[in-house]
């Protein structure tokens, strides 16, 4: 398992699942470049709009679950791949 993995999966999961709804506001906010930073249960994601990149924190600090930066276009295909 990659040591990013944790991270990505408790994105995914946060709680029971990630629904489309947030994964639908997730991607049309890096088209509006409304907010900054989402913050979910257990991850939040902050979004650099000028770099086009987006870092997923999981809000236990714990070397198993690295903060993730993706790019808009990976983030947008691992949202899409869900649904």
């Amino acid at each position: 398992m990659m040591k990013d993995e944790n991270t990505i999966r408790e994105f995914l999961s946060e709680g029971a699942n990630l629904s489309k709804s947030f994964a639908e506001k997730i991607l049309a906010n890096m088209q509006s470049e409304e907010k900054s930073n989402m913050v979910f249960n257990l991850t939040q994601v902050e979004f650099d709009f000028k770099e086009k990149q987006a870092t997923i924190s999981y809000f236990i600090i714990d070397d198993s679950y690295p903060d993730l930066v993706l790019s808009f276009d990976e983030l947008g295909k691992l949202l899409n791949s869900r649904f």
